[in-house]
C-alpha cells in the first residue's frame, strides 16, 4: 500500500483536482498509475505522468521513450484522463518535480520507489527524500515490489 505523507503546515484537501505522478519507466508505475487511476475516477481528476530528464539523451529518443511508456499504459490503465508531459531541466529532479507540480497546481504529487543495492545506496540521490524536505503538496509514495523489476527500455 502507498504512504501519504502530508508536510507540516499542508492543508490537505478533501477534492484531489490533478495528481502528478513521477516516472522512470518502471514496470512497477504500471500498478501505482492503476491505483491512482482508480483513486482519480472517484474524484473525477486528471493525472499528470511526468518524465524529468536533463538532456543527456537527445529530445527524440526521449519523446521515443514517453512515447513507448504512454501507449503501453493507455493499454493497462482505462482512464481517459491520464496526459504525459516530457521535463527537460537542468535543477535537480526533486526541484524540477516541485516545480511543475506548482505550476500545474497539483494535489497530489506521486513517486515510486525501489529498493536500493549498497552501490546505488552510496552513490545515486534519493528523489524522494530530497522531496520529503522541500515540497508543501502532500506526497504519495508507492513502494515498488520486491520482485526484480526492470526498467521498459
Amino acid at each position: 500500500l502507498p504512504v501519504l505523507v502530508v508536510p507540516d503546515k499542508t492543508k490537505f484537501k478533501s477534492q484531489i483536482y490533478t495528481t502528478v505522478f513521477a516516472t522512470d519507466y518502471h514496470n512497477s508505475d504500471f500498478a501505482a498509475l492503476k491505483f491512482l487511476s482508480a483513486v482519480g475516477k472517484a474524484f473525477y481528476s486528471k493525472i499528470i505522468v511526468v518524465h524529468i530528464t536533463d538532456g543527456e539523451l537527445n529530445d527524440y529518443s526521449e519523446q521515443d521513450m514517453l512515447d513507448c511508456f504512454s501507449r503501453k499504459v493507455k493499454k493497462t490503465v482505462k482512464n481517459p484522463n491520464i496526459n504525459f508531459k516530457l521535463i527537460k531541466s537542468k535543477k535537480s529532479i526533486g526541484i524540477a518535480l516541485q516545480d511543475f507540480s506548482k505550476k500545474n497546481k497539483a494535489d497530489i504529487l506521486a513517486v515510486s520507489i525501489r529498493k536500493k543495492d549498497i552501490a546505488e545506496k552510496l552513490f545515486t540521490p534519493t528523489i524522494t527524500l530530497d522531496m520529503l524536505y522541500h515540497t508543501n503538496i502532500p506526497l504519495l509514495v508507492f513502494r515498488a515490489s520486491d520482485i526484480p523489476n526492470e526498467g521498459l527500455f
